[in-house]
């Protein structure tokens, strides 16, 4: 940190807060030509540095009455999920749960970008609140950090940003590889478009090998028509399902943070994790395990958020225990896959079994043992299984990659912006890990 400033964020940059046209119901359109509003879970729904969408958008009029913000803009949450910094890729709004920050002198955009995620913690620390933390402009704008030359600042904010590019070109690729099989899957088991075009005697676009494994014709059955051979049934009656537990939080003992323990997910940790999870904020003792009966469920295997945030899928890269906000789908066929089953359960529109209007409520557990599923016959599951595994093993492959990149940049991140290491030994270490 030799010859670096002590400054202040509010010397160095502009931070202004966001602003909300009220009451923001009455401003809320589905029209395209309303203006993208920024929400908090947009940025947390995103896996990049970068906010490339919104879920809602706002009226032309409400533009004046909110803050614009355009592509390259870096703003900061200060409710909710406070201290996350993002970069704006469109143009849009920002309410009053964001900061914006402009204006920088001095700073480069991106070693500010960084910085922030490195004193996020402390940032936080700092704020106040009794439901949500607030991180408020002016602890923002107070803020010490030491500051190299903008040579320097450049030179840290590229290495840096070189991991994320390959982490962010992995999750790409892995989404359009999910999306891949999403798109058989849909067409295959849920628009049944082989049977139809066999049906209408049309090509299938398949090979005569894939093509014959498909019917020509439909029947009648609870769900409505489906392919003959095809069959109904209850996902309990092809799945052993079982429910997690959480031992009591009043007992500390139960709950470890060493990753030598068994790894207790919960829907936090399957939040951002794409198709696998492999890790979890918290583990629990072999004790816990042992005394409360609490199942591990092997890798593999899938499974699925029913309460608080319904319809959240994972595969587990390991063993794992889940708390009770989690259902476990371990199959009672071999040839029903993990691929399979994790796209037919991605493609369940739970809000339909919920007995509320509200997706993000629950789902009763026995509604979701229950549920009614269309199942193909093992032939099919067989050919499916076939063509997706490769791909599926190159998401795993990828996904393992971002693991190893994450942990290389979260351990360089301090030490880089603290001056304790140098671009030099930092490529070294990177050199080491052979990414």
């Amino acid at each position: 940190m030799n010859n670096w400033n002590q400054v202040s964020l509010q010397e160095v940059c502009k931070i202004t807060r966001g602003a909300s046209p009220r009451p923001i119901k009455d401003w809320i359109t589905e029209d395209l030509k309303g203006i993208p509003w920024v929400k908090i879970s947009d940025a947390t729904a995103s896996k990049t540095r970068f906010i490339k969408h919104t879920s809602e958008r706002i009226k032309q009029e409400g533009i004046s009455k909110s803050v614009s913000v355009v592509p390259g803009d870096l703003i900061v949450s200060n409710s909710a999920t406070p201290g996350l910094p993002k970069f704006m890729d469109i143009n849009a709004c920002i309410h009053d749960g964001w900061l914006l920050i402009r204006e920088f002198e001095g700073i480069d955009k991106e070693f500010l970008y960084y910085l922030l995620i490195n004193d996020r913690k402390y940032l936080v620390s700092q704020g106040t609140g009794t439901v949500f933390t607030n991180l408020k402009t002016d602890i923002l704008k107070n803020h010490i950090i030491q500051l190299p030359t903008i040579n320097v600042q450049k030179t840290i904010a590229s290495f840096l940003s070189k991991l994320d590019s390959k982490i962010e070109l992995n999750q790409k690729m892995n989404e359009t590889l999910e999306e891949i099989v999403k798109t058989l899957f849909k067409s295959w088991f849920i628009d049944f478009d082989p049977v139809r075009a066999k049906a209408e005697g049309r090509p299938t676009g398949l090979s005569k090998e894939i093509s014959d494994l498909f019917p020509d014709s439909f029947e009648d059955s609870e769900l409505g028509e489906i392919p003959e051979g095809f069959k109904v049934d209850s996902v309990d009656n092809q799945y052993d399902i079982s429910i997690g537990k959480t031992p009591p939080r009043k007992e500390p003992q139960w709950f470890s943070e060493n990753q030598q323990d068994i790894p207790w997910a919960s829907i936090k940790d399957m939040g951002d994790t794409g198709v696998y999870i492999n890790k979890t904020s918290e583990f629990l003792t072999n004790e816990a395990i042992e005394k409360f009966n609490i199942r591990v469920i092997p890798k593999n295997n899938v499974i699925l958020s029913f309460k608080l945030t319904v319809g959240r899928v994972s595969i587990l890269q390991k063993d794992m225990c889940t708390n009770e906000a989690i259902a476990h789908f371990v199959p009672k066929d071999n040839d029903l896959s993990k691929v399979f089953t994790y796209c037919l359960l991605k493609s369940i529109r739970y809000e339909s079994l919920s007995s509320t209007s509200s997706i993000a409520t629950a789902v009763n557990s026995k509604i979701i043992k229950a549920m009614k599923c269309i199942f193909p016959s093992k032939a099919l599951l067989i050919a499916f299984n076939e063509f997706c595994h490769p791909i599926y093993k190159k998401i795993e492959t990828n996904t393992n990659e971002i693991e190893t990149l994450l942990s290389l940049r979260d351990a360089l991140l301090p030490k880089l912006i603290s001056g304790e290491l140098k671009i030099p030994d930092a490529e070294n270490f990177v050199d080491e890990v052979g990414i």
